[in-house]
């Protein structure tokens, strides 16, 4: 990054306090930042979160076109998609097509996959006003087939195959917090989540883009202050 206007032994006063309002926002415009190393923050978050379109346009705007931006962006948004649709299937079958191995070296991301397609395979059992006995039968047989001989490689994938499982149990009427939060879209977007960070590592990016890890930073610093009831003051940023 650019040079800064101090050194960050000037953070504190002469008399070792913190810097008032106006003292510190004074400081905080001496500080100069390089545009280039901006501009490279801003392309490197939307690479991260998958703003392929984003990317391409920025980095022609900001004259960085140079910047290698990887092709598989697109992809990689298509499998997060299909598993928000819950197209379990799809997403598994795009996942080994970018990388054969993903899935055989994320057992935690595998065991997600098969669990959500169970779900969906109990949530169609439910749907139908038929349900018969060889619809529930399918879903044991899914889970003794594919989850059982993962679950036990981790005491949490144990816990969540019998909640699960636990859908077939009880009427929907009676399920508790747990058994709805097993069915709750959000499962869909946490293993979605879980899809793109093993993604990313797969293609040797970081899972986290700088530009956040600054800010999530900042918010630590700020919050190890405020235990020590040290106030740190606020500032606007102004575009």
């Amino acid at each position: 990054m650019g040079e800064s206007g101090s050194s960050s032994a000037d953070i504190f006063m002469s008399d070792g306090s913190l810097p008032n309002s106006e003292a510190w926002e004074a400081r905080c415009r001496n500080i100069r930042l390089n545009t280039s190393d901006i501009n490279l923050l801003v392309l490197d978050y939307l690479i991260i979160q998958g703003n392929e379109q984003g990317a391409r346009t920025f980095a022609s705007e900001a004259g960085i076109e140079d910047y290698f931006i990887p092709g598989s962006i697109r992809e990689r948004m298509e499998v997060c998609e299909l598993i928000r649709q819950g197209s379990i299937n799809s997403a598994m079958y795009q996942l080994n097509e970018l990388d054969p191995e993903i899935l055989d070296k994320n057992t935690e991301l595998l065991f997600e996959l098969l669990r959500l397609k169970l779900i969906e395979l109990i949530r169609e059992a439910m749907s139908r006003d038929d349900a018969s006995d060889d619809t529930i039968e399918k879903c044991l047989a899914f889970a003794t087939e594919n989850l059982a001989p993962i679950a036990p490689l981790n005491p949490a994938f144990l816990s969540s195959l019998e909640i699960t499982m636990s859908l077939l149990c009880f009427s929907p009427s009676s399920y508790t917090p747990a058994l709805k939060n097993a069915l709750d879209p959000s499962q869909r977007e946490r293993v979605a989540n879980l899809a793109n960070l093993a993604m990313l590592k797969s293609q040797g990016l970081p899972n986290e883009s700088r530009l956040l890890a600054l800010v999530n930073f900042e918010s630590w610093c700020r919050k190890q202050a405020e235990k020590q009831s040290i106030r740190v003051p606020q500032f606007a940023i102004n575009p």
